[in-house]
C-alpha cells in the first residue's frame, strides 16, 4: 500500500512538472513559492549520484553482485523522488531570475526528461533487464542537463582552465583607458557570471558595454560622480548577509580595495574612454590608479635595478620630485617645481640614480645651454621635456650621445632652426615638440630633410585676435591641506610674466583689491585661499582654491555616540582627531557618514584647555544628498556626564547644485575643560528645490581641530 501511495504521490508530480514546464511563460508565482526554488542547488546532487551509481550497478559485473534487489529500490525510490523535486525547484527558481531563455528551455526539458526516467525506473524496478536500458538513457540525459546547468549558473566558459579566460591581464601603458586596464577586469572576476547575455539576473548584462548602457530591472548600474546612489555600490557594500548583497553569498566577493577602486573611479565620473595618458602624473587619481597596476604589466619593463630606496630619498627635495614612472617599476621621472629654487648644480647630485631616470621633467625652469651637458649621465633618459626653460638650442648637441632619448620637448624656448642643425644629424631622437618657439612651417622642409626620422609638432597657429584664458595657479604644499602655524603655502604658474592674486577670507580675488602673490604665504589660521592668474593680453583664468587646516592639539580620547553608516566608518573615531583629511572624490578613505541621523562625540583632554575655536571639516556635495548640518552644538564641561553648551552654529544651506567642496565649520570657544561635545545635525529631509526633495540627507565630516 505504502509503496503504491509513493509511486501515484510520484506520477502526480511528474504530471505537475509536464503541465508547468508546458506553461512556463505563464507562471506567476508567489514570492514564497520562488523562495523554495533556492533549494533547487541543494536538491540536484541526490538524483545526479543515485542514476549514476544505478547505471554502473547494471553494467559492471562487479556492482551487480554487490547490489541487491532491495538496495536497487531503495536507491530508485530516493532518486525518483529529488529527481522530480529537484526539477520542480529549478522551475520555480527560474520565475524570479534572468536566464538565456534558449539555455534554460533546454535546461527545463532535459531536467523533466531525467525526472520522467526516474520515475519509470522505480516503476520497473523489480524488471532488471528494462532497468539496464532507462539507466543508461540516464546518463546521457544527466550529463547534458548537468553541462545546461553549469552553463546557466557560470557561464559558458565553466570549463576553461584557469588562466585561460579572456579576463587576463593585459599589458597596462598611458594609452590603455581606465575602464579596460582596471575596472572592467574587477567587474568580469566577480560579476559577469550572473550578469551575462545567458544568465542576467535583475536583467542586467554586464559582459557588454551596450548593457551596462541600458541597465537593468534598476537602471544603469551606477550614476557617473556619484557612488552613493550608484545601484553598484549600494549593493555591495550590504552585509554579506544580506539577500540584496552582490556578489551573493557563497560567490567571490570584491576585495576592499577592488571596492575602493569602482567606488573612485564612479566619484570621477565612471568615464570608460579616458586613459591614464589623460591625468596628470601628480593627479591624486592618476597617483590613487598606480597602486592598483598588477606588478609586471604596467607597460614598458625594464632591465635595469631600482635605485636604493634609502638614496632616492635623500635626493627628494621641495624642488624635486622623484619617483617611480608606475607601480613597481625600477624606471624613475623627475619633475623640477618652483622656479625661484632651481639649481642646476642639483642635476649634478643625482647621478647617483642616473642610470634609473628615463623621464625629466624641467618646465619653466631657469636651465640654460651649458648646463645641458649634466644630463649627458643619464644613459637611460627616454623623454626630456624643456618647455619654457632660457635655452637657444646652441648645446643640445650635448644630448646627441644619449642612446634612448627619443621624445625632446622644446616649446616656449628660444630654438631656432640655426640652432638645431647640428644636433638633427647626431640624435636618435624621434619626435621634437616645438611649439610657441622659433621654428615655423616654413622651417620644416629644411629640417626633416636633416634627420627624416624625426616626426614634428609645431602645435597649432592661433588667431591673432582670440583671446586665451589663463589657466589657474597651481598650489605647492609639501604636507597636503593640514599644515603647522607658520608654514608658506606657495602659488606657480607655467607661464612667465603671470601675475597671481589671492585671498584669505573666502572672497573672490580680483586683480584690483586682492593681494598679489610674490612669495610664500604664511597660514595663521584656518583659511580658504583662492586665487586667480592674470596677464596682459590673456583673460583672467577660473579661481583656484584650496582649504587649508592648522594643525592643533590633539585630545587623549575621542568616543563616537553615534554609529556611522556601515559603507562609511573610515577609521572611526580615531580617524577625527589623526591629523588627515579627506578629498571631496573620495568618500571611504577618510570620511564618517551619517545618513538622517546626527553625530554625536566628546573628545577628553587630561588637564583643563582654553580653546579659542574648535574647527570641524564638513562636506558639501549636493548631488549625492551630502549637506552641511542645519545645526551644529559645542559642549563642555569638566564633568562627562554634565555638560554645557557653550555655542551653536547653524551653517548656510545651498539653494541650488552647487560645485562639491570641503567646509571648515568654526565653533568659538570659552573656558578651559576637560571634556568638549560636538554635536552635528543633519537636515530632516532634503529641500523643495532638490530633485530628491523630502530624502534623508548626508553629514559627512572626517577631522576635528582644537585651537588654542
Amino acid at each position: 500500500m505504502k509503496r503504491s501511495f509513493f509511486t501515484y504521490l510520484l506520477g502526480s508530480l511528474n504530471l505537475l512538472l509536464l503541465f508547468l514546464a508546458a506553461f512556463s511563460a505563464q507562471l506567476d508565482l508567489p514570492a514564497w513559492l520562488q523562495w523554495s526554488g533556492r533549494l533547487h542547488p541543494l536538491l540536484l546532487h541526490f538524483p545526479l549520484a543515485l542514476l549514476l551509481v544505478m547505471a554502473l550497478s547494471q553494467w559492471l559485473r562487479p556492482l551487480q553482485d554487490r547490489l541487491t534487489l532491495s538496495a536497487f529500490c531503495f536507491l530508485a525510490a530516493i532518486a525518483s523522488g529529488t529527481a522530480v523535486l529537484s526539477a520542480l525547484s529549478g522551475l520555480f527558481l527560474s520565475r524570479g531570475q534572468e536566464y538565456d531563455p534558449v539555455l534554460l528551455t533546454r535546461h527545463m526539458w532535459l531536467g523533466t526528461a531525467t525526472s520522467i526516467i526516474a520515475f519509470l525506473i522505480w516503476t520497473f524496478r523489480e524488471r532488471m533487464p528494462r532497468n539496464r536500458i532507462l539507466t543508461a538513457i540516464s546518463l546521457p540525459l544527466l550529463t547534458l542537463t548537468g553541462h545546461y546547468g553549469a552553463t546557466l549558473t557560470h557561464g559558458e566558459d565553466y570549463l576553461s582552465l584557469p588562466g585561460r579566460t579572456d579576463n587576463r591581464a593585459a599589458l597596462i601603458t598611458d594609452s590603455a583607458r581606465i575602464y579596460d586596464a582596471l575596472v572592467r577586469p574587477v567587474m568580469a572576476a566577480k560579476c559577469h557570471s550572473c550578469h551575462n547575455e545567458k544568465k542576467a539576473k535583475g536583467r542586467l548584462v554586464m559582459t557588454s558595454m551596450a548593457g551596462l548602457l541600458k541597465g537593468g530591472r534598476n537602471g544603469p548600474p551606477w550614476v557617473p560622480g556619484d557612488p552613493l546612489n550608484s545601484h553598484i555600490m549600494q549593493r555591495i557594500r550590504l552585509d554579506e548577509a544580506d539577500d540584496e548583497h552582490m556578489p551573493p553569498r557563497g560567490k567571490p566577493q570584491l576585495t576592499e580595495a577592488e571596492v575602493r577602486l569602482l567606488e573612485r573611479w564612479i566619484a570621477e565620473g565612471a568615464d570608460t574612454l579616458r586613459r591614464f595618458s589623460d591625468y596628470a602624473a601628480t593627479d591624486s587619481f592618476r597617483i590613487f590608479l598606480s597602486a592598483f597596476i598588477p606588478s609586471g604589466i604596467k607597460g614598458r619593463t625594464y632591465t635595469f635595478e631600482a635605485a636604493d630606496e634609502k638614496t632616492v630619498s635623500s635626493l627628494r627635495s621641495p624642488y624635486c620630485e622623484i619617483s617611480p614612472v608606475a607601480a613597481g617599476s625600477p624606471a624613475l621621472a623627475l619633475r623640477f617645481m618652483i622656479r625661484s629654487g632651481f639649481d642646476a648644480a642639483y642635476l649634478g647630485r643625482l647621478q647617483n640614480i642616473a642610470g634609473q631616470v628615463v623621464e625629466i621633467n624641467l618646465t619653466d625652469m631657469p636651465m640654460k645651454d651649458n648646463d645641458l651637458t649634466l644630463l649627458s649621465g643619464f644613459t637611460h633618459l627616454e623623454t626630456l621635456i624643456l618647455n619654457g626653460t632660457s635655452i637657444d638650442g646652441s648645446g643640445l648637441q650635448a644630448l646627441s650621445a644619449l642612446p634612448h632619448l627619443t621624445h625632446l620637448a622644446l616649446s616656449g624656448t628660444a630654438v631656432s632652426p640655426s640652432t638645431l642643425g647640428p644636433f638633427l644629424t647626431r640624435t636618435k631622437v624621434k619626435r621634437i615638440y616645438c611649439w610657441n618657439a622659433r621654428v615655423t612651417s616654413k622651417d620644416l622642409p629644411a629640417l626633416q630633410a636633416m634627420n627624416r626620422n624625426i616626426s614634428w609638432d609645431l602645435g597649432t597657429s592661433p588667431d591673432p585676435d582670440e583671446v586665451l584664458r589663463l589657466t589657474p595657479p597651481q598650489f605647492v604644499v609639501k604636507d597636503g591641506p593640514v599644515i603647522v602655524k607658520g608654514d608658506s603655502v606657495l602659488l606657480r604658474h607655467p607661464m612667465p610674466g603671470v601675475k597671481i592674486y589671492y585671498t584669505l577670507d573666502g572672497t573672490a580675488p580680483d586683480s584690483l583689491r586682492s593681494a598679489l602673490y610674490t612669495r610664500g604665504i604664511s597660514m595663521a589660521r584656518t583659511s580658504l585661499l583662492r586665487a586667480i592668474a592674470c596677464r596682459q593680453g590673456w583673460l583672467t583664468s577660473d579661481t583656484a582654491e584650496k582649504l587649508f587646516f592648522l594643525r592643533s592639539m590633539t585630545p587623549s580620547a575621542v568616543r563616537l555616540y553615534s554609529v556611522p553608516d556601515n559603507m562609511y566608518k573610515a577609521k572611526g573615531a580615531p580617524g577625527l582627531v589623526d591629523g588627515k583629511t579627506g578629498e571631496a572624490v573620495n568618500l571611504t578613505e577618510e570620511w564618517l557618514g551619517f545618513h538622517g541621523s546626527e553625530c554625536d562625540m566628546v573628545f577628553h583632554f587630561t588637564r583643563p584647555t582654553r580653546f579659542s575655536e574648535v574647527v570641524v571639516s564638513t562636506l558639501r556635495r549636493t548631488g549625492p544628498h551630502i549637506f552641511p548640518p542645519y545645526r551644529i552644538e559645542l559642549w563642555a564641561g569638566n564633568d562627562s556626564l554634565n555638560l554645557t553648551k557653550i555655542y551653536s552654529l547653524d551653517p548656510p544651506q545651498p539653494g541650488h547644485h552647487e560645485k562639491d567642496r570641503i567646509e571648515a565649520q568654526v565653533l568659538r570657544s570659552q573656558g578651559e575643560w576637560t571634556n568638549y561635545r560636538i554635536r552635528l545635525m543633519p537636515l530632516k529631509g532634503l529641500p523643495g528645490w532638490h530633485e530628491a526633495k523630502g530624502k534623508k540627507a548626508w553629514i559627512f565630516l572626517d577631522e576635528v581641530f582644537f585651537h588654542q
